[in-house]
């Protein structure tokens, strides 16, 4: 998994929320929002506080997902079924993949320009499913001013 350690610290600190909740008798969800970054708070690794929308996020999230409903529905489900269990989970990420220093964030990628029009583009991305591929060509395809059909990836 191609998430320099970021999956398995996620795990566990989920799993701390989760103990610090049920020992304090929280429920998760406000502990969640107790530890969320606020707007103002110094983000590690120069991150700018100012565009911070968690808590916008978080909230509108929570209104439009019914999460409360929800969650008293998946209780009582539990309450009365002793087999059969339903859950409901909610929570913030900041994927803060962030290095000290500047050169580490380096990326390269080598573009051939065909006699016949076409563009192939070489990158070091790893296409997994999020787009990597697709945003390549589509900035080829603007910066070269050359349609998409003519872009090639072999990443």
């Amino acid at each position: 998994m191609r998430g320099f350690g970021n999956p398995q610290t996620i795990c566990i600190v989920e799993t701390w929320m989760q103990h610090v909740a049920e020992r304090l008798n929280l429920n998760p969800e406000q502990v969640r929002e107790l530890n969320m970054y606020k707007s103002g708070e110094i983000f590690p690794f120069n991150g700018n506080p100012e565009t911070s929308t968690f808590e916008r996020t978080w909230n509108e999230v929570k209104s439009k997902s019914d999460f409360q409903v929800r969650s008293r529905e998946v209780e009582e489900f539990n309450r009365v079924n002793k087999y059969r269990k339903r859950g409901i989970h909610i929570g913030p990420l900041n994927y803060g993949l962030h290095h000290i220093e500047a050169f580490l964030y380096q990326a390269s990628a080598l573009v051939c320009i065909h006699l016949d029009g076409s563009v192939l583009v070489h990158h070091g991305g790893v296409e997994m499913g999020q787009g990597v591929h697709t945003k390549i060509i589509q900035i080829a395809s603007r910066v070269l001013d050359v349609p998409v059909e003519h872009i090639h990836i072999n990443g």
